[in-house]
C-alpha cells in the first residue's frame, strides 16, 4: 500500500482538526473500505471513524460494524435523511469522528469519469460547523511483483458557494465531483511513471 509523501502531510493536519471531516474515496475494489480502516489507523488515531456501507453487504461482513460502519439503503428514498440526522448525532457526540464514503455507490473503474450520488453533498451541507473535506483516489495495479500494488492520494475539497454564505448541496456536489474527478486524474499520472521512489509506504507485504 503506497500513498504520496504530500498526502500524509494533509493527513497529519487533519488529524489535528476540531470539527467534523469527511472523505470521499473513489470505489475501485472490494478492498476500499479496508483501506479506510488502514488510513485512519495509521494517519488518523485521534479521530473515530464513521463509514456508510450498503445494508446487504455490511450483512455479509458484519464485523466491520466494529469498526464504525453503519448499513445504509442507498436505493431507498428514506435513506439520505436518516442518514444525514445519524450522522448530525453522531458528530454531536464526537465532534472529531471522520466520515468516509464512497459517493459513487458503485464499483467503478478508476477509467471513467466520475458521477456521484447526491448524499455526501447533502450531509456536508447540513452540518455545523462546516466539515473539513476530503477526496481519496484509489488505484489497484500490477508493478513488478506478482501481487498488486495499492496507490493513495489525498486533495482537498474547496467549496464556494454560488449564492449567499451558506454552502448548499449543489455547491458540495459540484465541488466534490470536480475535485475527485482532478485527484483521481493526477493518480493515474502518478501511478503510469512508475516510480516507487514517488510514493512512502503505507504497508508491505510479507507474503
Amino acid at each position: 500500500v503506497r500513498i504520496e509523501p504530500e498526502s500524509i502531510q494533509l493527513l497529519e493536519r487533519t488529524n489535528s482538526h476540531d470539527g467534523p471531516v469527511i472523505i470521499l474515496g473513489n470505489h475501485p475494489g472490494w478492498w476500499d473500505p479496508l483501506v479506510a480502516v488502514l488510513l485512519s489507523r495509521v494517519y488518523l488515531p485521534s479521530r473515530p471513524m464513521l463509514a456508510a456501507m450498503d445494508r446487504a453487504e455490511l450483512e455479509r461482513f458484519g464485523i466491520l460494524r466494529r469498526v464504525g460502519v453503519f448499513g445504509i439503503e442507498p436505493d431507498n428514498p428514506a435513506t439520505l435523511p436518516a442518514q444525514v440526522e445519524f450522522l448530525r448525532n453522531r458528530f454531536v457526540e464526537r465532534p472529531k469522528a471522520t466520515f468516509w464514503i464512497t459517493p459513487q455507490g458503485d464499483f467503478t473503474d478508476v477509467r471513467q469519469r466520475l458521477r456521484l450520488r447526491p448524499g455526501a453533498a447533502s450531509v456536508a451541507s447540513r452540518l455545523e460547523p462546516s466539515p473539513r473535506v476530503l477526496a481519496l483516489a484509489m488505484d489497484y495495479c500490477f508493478w513488478n511483483d506478482r501481487q498488486p500494488e495499492l496507490f493513495t492520494r489525498l486533495m482537498p475539497v474547496k467549496a464556494e458557494p454560488r449564492s449567499g454564505e451558506r454552502l448548499t448541496t449543489t455547491d458540495w456536489h459540484r465541488a466534490m465531483t470536480a475535485t475527485m474527478q482532478v485527484n483521481q486524474d493526477a493518480l493515474t499520472e502518478r501511478v503510469l511513471q512508475r516510480n516507487p521512489d514517488d510514493w512512502a509506504l503505507v504497508l508491505e507485504s510479507r507474503g
